[in-house]
């Protein structure tokens, strides 16, 4: 896959996949919102192991 074009590299994706994920990043960009997320996956895991 040629990142040099982004035009031909994510040609096969459409205008709604290409916006989904560009909010994904967005998200992630955001140091607070990754923290907390991470909190509640380390305790979904935790609650999940000790059933």
């Amino acid at each position: 896959m040629e990142f040099k074009n982004t035009e031909i590299a994510f040609k096969h994706l459409n205008n709604f996949k290409l916006k989904k994920v560009y909010f994904l990043f967005l998200l992630i960009s955001y140091h607070s919102l990754t923290k907390i997320g991470l909190f509640f996956i380390q305790l979904a895991f935790l609650l999940k192991n000790s059933y």
